[in-house]
Protein backbone atom coordinates (compact mmCIF):
# COMPACT_ATOMS: atom_id res chain seq x y z
CA UNK A 1 0.00 0.00 0.00
CA UNK A 2 2.75 2.46 0.93
CA UNK A 3 4.58 1.60 -2.32
CA UNK A 4 1.90 3.48 -4.24
CA UNK A 5 2.96 6.79 -2.66
CA UNK A 6 6.65 6.04 -2.09
CA UNK A 7 8.69 8.67 -3.96
CA UNK A 8 12.14 7.56 -2.80
CA UNK A 9 12.80 5.72 -6.06
CA UNK A 10 12.01 8.92 -8.01
CA UNK A 11 14.45 10.88 -5.84
CA UNK A 12 17.13 8.20 -6.29
CA UNK A 13 16.54 8.22 -10.04
CA UNK A 14 16.95 12.00 -10.11
CA UNK A 15 20.12 11.90 -8.00
CA UNK A 16 21.56 9.30 -10.36
CA UNK A 17 21.58 11.98 -13.08
CA UNK A 18 24.37 13.77 -11.18
CA UNK A 19 27.17 11.51 -12.43
CA UNK A 20 30.14 12.28 -14.62
CA UNK A 21 32.09 9.88 -16.77
CA UNK A 22 35.33 8.91 -15.05
CA UNK A 23 37.81 6.71 -16.88
CA UNK A 24 39.87 6.16 -13.72
CA UNK A 25 37.07 4.31 -11.91
CA UNK A 26 35.94 0.77 -12.55
CA UNK A 27 32.26 1.63 -13.11
CA UNK A 28 33.18 4.69 -15.24
CA UNK A 29 31.07 7.02 -13.06
CA UNK A 30 31.61 9.51 -10.28
CA UNK A 31 29.30 11.94 -8.55
CA UNK A 32 29.30 15.47 -9.91
CA UNK A 33 30.00 17.29 -6.64
CA UNK A 34 29.88 20.74 -8.23
CA UNK A 35 26.40 20.17 -9.60
CA UNK A 36 25.17 18.72 -6.30
CA UNK A 37 26.63 21.74 -4.51
CA UNK A 38 24.91 24.13 -6.93
CA UNK A 39 21.53 22.40 -6.89
CA UNK A 40 21.26 21.59 -3.17
CA UNK A 41 23.82 23.41 -0.99
CA UNK A 42 23.74 26.88 -2.57
CA UNK A 43 19.94 27.13 -2.13
CA UNK A 44 20.40 26.14 1.52
CA UNK A 45 22.85 28.95 2.19
CA UNK A 46 20.80 31.49 0.21
CA UNK A 47 17.57 30.54 2.03
CA UNK A 48 19.30 30.92 5.42
CA UNK A 49 20.53 34.36 4.38
CA UNK A 50 17.05 35.35 3.17
CA UNK A 51 15.48 34.27 6.48
CA UNK A 52 18.07 36.23 8.47
CA UNK A 53 17.71 39.33 6.30
CA UNK A 54 13.96 39.37 5.70
CA UNK A 55 12.54 37.08 8.37
CA UNK A 56 9.14 35.56 8.04
CA UNK A 57 7.09 35.50 4.85
CA UNK A 58 3.91 37.55 4.69
CA UNK A 59 0.40 36.70 3.49
CA UNK A 60 0.69 38.42 0.12
CA UNK A 61 3.92 36.57 -0.72
CA UNK A 62 2.32 33.32 0.41
CA UNK A 63 -0.71 33.89 -1.83
CA UNK A 64 1.48 34.84 -4.80
CA UNK A 65 3.65 31.75 -4.37
CA UNK A 66 0.59 29.51 -4.07
CA UNK A 67 -0.79 30.93 -7.31
CA UNK A 68 2.51 30.58 -9.19
CA UNK A 69 3.12 27.02 -8.00
CA UNK A 70 -0.47 26.04 -8.72
CA UNK A 71 0.09 27.08 -12.32
CA UNK A 72 3.62 25.69 -12.63
CA UNK A 73 2.90 22.21 -11.28
CA UNK A 74 0.39 21.23 -14.00
CA UNK A 75 2.66 22.71 -16.68
CA UNK A 76 5.27 20.11 -15.79
CA UNK A 77 2.84 17.42 -16.91
CA UNK A 78 3.02 18.95 -20.38
CA UNK A 79 6.49 17.53 -20.87
CA UNK A 80 5.33 13.93 -20.69
CA UNK A 81 3.76 13.60 -24.16
CA UNK A 82 7.03 14.91 -25.62
CA UNK A 83 9.08 12.54 -23.47
CA UNK A 84 7.04 9.47 -24.37
CA UNK A 85 7.02 10.40 -28.04
CA UNK A 86 10.82 10.45 -27.96
CA UNK A 87 11.07 7.25 -25.92
CA UNK A 88 8.83 5.39 -28.38
CA UNK A 89 10.88 6.57 -31.36
CA UNK A 90 13.12 3.63 -32.34
CA UNK A 91 15.38 5.69 -34.57
CA UNK A 92 16.92 7.82 -31.79
CA UNK A 93 20.45 6.94 -30.78
CA UNK A 94 21.09 5.29 -27.37
CA UNK A 95 22.79 8.39 -25.93
CA UNK A 96 19.69 10.47 -26.62
CA UNK A 97 17.47 7.77 -25.09
CA UNK A 98 19.63 7.89 -21.97
CA UNK A 99 19.26 11.70 -21.86
CA UNK A 100 15.50 11.35 -22.28
CA UNK A 101 15.38 9.04 -19.24
CA UNK A 102 17.40 11.59 -17.25
CA UNK A 103 15.11 14.38 -18.43
CA UNK A 104 12.09 12.38 -17.25
CA UNK A 105 13.70 11.89 -13.82
CA UNK A 106 14.47 15.61 -13.59
CA UNK A 107 10.92 16.61 -14.50
CA UNK A 108 9.45 14.20 -11.93
CA UNK A 109 11.78 15.48 -9.20
CA UNK A 110 10.88 19.08 -10.08
CA UNK A 111 7.23 18.16 -9.69
CA UNK A 112 8.02 16.68 -6.25
CA UNK A 113 9.78 19.93 -5.30
CA UNK A 114 6.82 21.94 -6.52
CA UNK A 115 4.28 19.88 -4.59
CA UNK A 116 6.48 19.97 -1.47
CA UNK A 117 6.73 23.76 -1.69
CA UNK A 118 2.95 23.97 -2.11
CA UNK A 119 2.41 21.79 0.96
CA UNK A 120 4.84 23.87 3.05
CA UNK A 121 3.17 27.11 1.98
CA UNK A 122 -0.23 25.70 2.92
CA UNK A 123 1.11 24.63 6.34
CA UNK A 124 2.68 28.08 6.79
CA UNK A 125 -0.68 29.67 5.95
CA UNK A 126 -2.52 27.45 8.42
CA UNK A 127 -0.08 28.22 11.24
CA UNK A 128 -0.02 31.93 10.42
CA UNK A 129 -3.81 32.26 10.19
CA UNK A 130 -4.42 30.35 13.42
CA UNK A 131 -1.77 32.27 15.32
CA UNK A 132 -4.31 34.53 17.04
CA UNK A 133 -6.16 31.55 18.47
CA UNK A 134 -2.91 29.96 19.64
CA UNK A 135 -1.74 33.20 21.23
CA UNK A 136 -4.96 33.36 23.24
CA UNK A 137 -4.08 30.07 24.96
CA UNK A 138 -0.54 30.72 26.25
CA UNK A 139 0.96 33.94 25.02
CA UNK A 140 4.67 33.63 25.79
CA UNK A 141 5.28 29.97 25.02
CA UNK A 142 3.07 29.81 21.94
CA UNK A 143 4.33 33.13 20.57
CA UNK A 144 7.97 32.00 20.64
CA UNK A 145 7.09 28.54 19.34
CA UNK A 146 4.87 29.77 16.53
CA UNK A 147 7.38 32.42 15.48
CA UNK A 148 10.07 29.74 15.33
CA UNK A 149 7.81 27.43 13.35
CA UNK A 150 6.94 30.20 10.89
CA UNK A 151 10.61 31.16 10.43
CA UNK A 152 11.59 27.53 9.94
CA UNK A 153 8.79 26.98 7.41
CA UNK A 154 9.77 30.20 5.64
CA UNK A 155 13.34 28.90 5.35
CA UNK A 156 12.15 25.54 4.04
CA UNK A 157 9.88 27.28 1.52
CA UNK A 158 12.71 29.54 0.31
CA UNK A 159 15.00 26.50 0.03
CA UNK A 160 12.45 24.49 -1.96
CA UNK A 161 11.74 27.44 -4.25
CA UNK A 162 15.44 28.04 -4.92
CA UNK A 163 15.98 24.33 -5.63
CA UNK A 164 12.93 24.43 -7.86
CA UNK A 165 14.31 27.42 -9.76
CA UNK A 166 17.67 25.75 -10.38
CA UNK A 167 15.98 22.53 -11.46
CA UNK A 168 13.64 24.37 -13.84
CA UNK A 169 16.67 26.00 -15.46
CA UNK A 170 18.25 22.55 -15.85
CA UNK A 171 15.03 21.19 -17.38
CA UNK A 172 14.87 24.09 -19.83
CA UNK A 173 18.48 23.44 -20.86
CA UNK A 174 17.89 19.70 -21.31
CA UNK A 175 14.61 20.32 -23.14
CA UNK A 176 16.41 22.64 -25.55
CA UNK A 177 19.14 20.05 -26.12
CA UNK A 178 16.60 17.28 -26.77
CA UNK A 179 14.60 19.46 -29.16
CA UNK A 180 17.79 20.23 -31.09
CA UNK A 181 18.68 16.52 -31.21
CA UNK A 182 15.16 15.67 -32.37
CA UNK A 183 15.29 18.35 -35.09
CA UNK A 184 18.69 17.10 -36.30
CA UNK A 185 17.28 13.60 -36.49
CA UNK A 186 14.23 14.78 -38.45
CA UNK A 187 16.41 16.69 -40.92
CA UNK A 188 18.76 13.75 -41.46
CA UNK A 189 15.92 11.18 -41.63
CA UNK A 190 12.96 12.74 -43.45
Amino acid sequence: MINKINILNLIKEHLSTFYLKDKTKKDNKRRDGKALFLFFIVPLFVSIIIVFLFGNMNDSLSNSLLTCLSILSPLMFGFFPFIYDLIDNDNINPKSKFLIQEFKANVLFTMILSFSALACILIWTLVNNNLDFLLYLKKDIVNNLSTGILLFLSGVIYYLLLCLGFHILMIIQRFNFLINQYNKFKINNP
